[in-house]
Parts: C-alpha cells; structure tokens; sequence
C-alpha cells in the first residue's frame, strides 16, 4: 500500500518564491505545417531574391495559419478530446503542513476560464507522516465540491493511504464524476488527522480558507509566521482539474 518512488514536492523553507518560465522560439527557415490534410512550404531565405510584397503576403499567410494550429491545439488534445486545465493559486512550493480538527476543511474558491466549465480531479499536496518502516494508521479523509452558494455538489471519502502514504509530501489527484460548474466553486478536504496538507505563506491569493462543516463558516486561512506569534494568511496547495 506505501509507494516510495513519487517525486517529493518543491519545498522551500519561507524564502520568497520565485518561479522561472523558460520560452524557447524555434525559426526554422523552410518549414512543413500540415493543416486540413494539405501542405504548406514557406520558404525564408532571408538571401534570396524576389518581389519583397510576395514575400510579405506569404510570411502573413503562414502566422495566420500558424495561429490556427495553436488554438486549435489549445483546446483540444492529441486524442480529440478537451485539453486539460489546472486552476491553481499556490506558488508551487510547500512551506509547512497543517492538520484541522474533524469536520473543518481546508478549502480553495476557485473562479473557472470560462462557465459552463467541467470538474475532472482534484490536486491536494499532503502526507501523512509514513517513514518506510511503519505504515501510518488508516484512516478516512472526505472531501466536497460545493457551488458559489456553498451548496453541495459532490462528496467523497476514501482511505489516504492510497494517496498520501509517500516518503515526502506528494500531490496526489483524486478524479471525480464530471461535475459541471457555471460559475466560483469551491473545494473543501477534511484530512480528520490523517494527514497535514500543505501551504504555502508567500503571496497570498484570499483563496484558501477553513471551512466549517457543522455551522456552514467560512474563515481565512492562516498561520503563524516563522520566528513569530503572528498569524499570517496561507494558500492551500489544493488544485482543481478541468475543461
């Protein structure tokens, strides 16, 4: 049941989070693109010689039909179906990890690309404390979708063993039924002690909550800052899955 081959999640001990994004532009000067079963040669020697409002004409052609293929791409996968989208407002890196009483959940609002739009999985960064030579005590996690309303959409318990039983702290994906949303939603995980789910205390989104089962509160997320008394606001490393 314990799984040791996970990648651990980044973690980063209360330093500011910063994030690199690598683009790489890739020109090539004679180049295929097979669009509608047809193909486009462009050829961009830059060399060459010929009439300079051709050349400009053609260039225009092969962007526009450059940017045809990527949205199209964009939207669809290799199969045909819907691409996949994460909704996410955590920085990526885990700073400490956090355990609520029995029926208070940690909770995001997520605020969908577009409405109707389709819940597929969920993402919560967690562990439950396994050290690979003794198995954590089983025990039973629950977790809701809840519309703008808080009304509710979805519930699921199970074990977390299957999920969060890791050497580190894992972000594991628990699917779901296809659960359409029209508009804010809400994702509420009761860990009930089995586990501490991760966050992150840099650059607080206002998305990540404590949600109270029993009385229907919904509280800010905090938690007190390294080296001090002082409570601070949190993102929950909690992701939602879609299209």
């Amino acid at each position: 049941m314990a799984h040791d081959q996970a990648e651990p999640l980044p973690h980063r001990h209360r330093a500011p989070v910063t994030c690199d994004e690598w683009l790489l532009f890739i020109f090539l000067p004679k180049c295929e693109l097979h669009f509608g079963g047809g193909i486009i040669y462009i050829f961009n020697n830059l060399n060459e010689h010929g009439d300079p409002l051709k050349k400009t004409i053609l260039l225009l052609a092969a962007l526009f039909c450059c940017a045809a293929l990527g949205i199209v791409g964009s939207s669809l996968a290799e199969d045909g179906t819907a691409a996949e989208e994460v909704l996410e407002y955590d920085s990526g890196f885990w700073t400490d990890l956090f355990t609520t009483p029995y029926e208070i959940a940690e909770t995001v609002k997520f605020t969908p690309p577009r409405a109707p739009w389709t819940l597929t999985s969920i993402r919560i960064a967690g562990w439950d404390g396994f050290d690979n030579e003794t198995l954590p005590e089983e025990r039973t996690i629950y977790l809701e979708v809840r519309d703008e309303n808080l009304n509710l959409l979805y519930h699921f318990t199970d074990s977390q063993l299957p999920y969060f039983t890791y050497l580190s702290p894992v972000m594991a994906e628990i699917e779901v039924p296809p659960t359409v949303v029209d508009g804010d939603f809400y994702v509420c995980f009761y860990d009930r002690g089995a586990l501490g789910v991760a966050y992150n205390d840099t650059e607080p989104s206002g998305r990540s909550y404590l949600y109270d089962r029993f009385t229907g509160e919904l509280m800010s997320a905090e938690a007190k800052a390294e080296g001090s008394e002082e409570a601070v606001p949190i993102n929950w490393l909690i992701r939602a899955v879609g299209h």
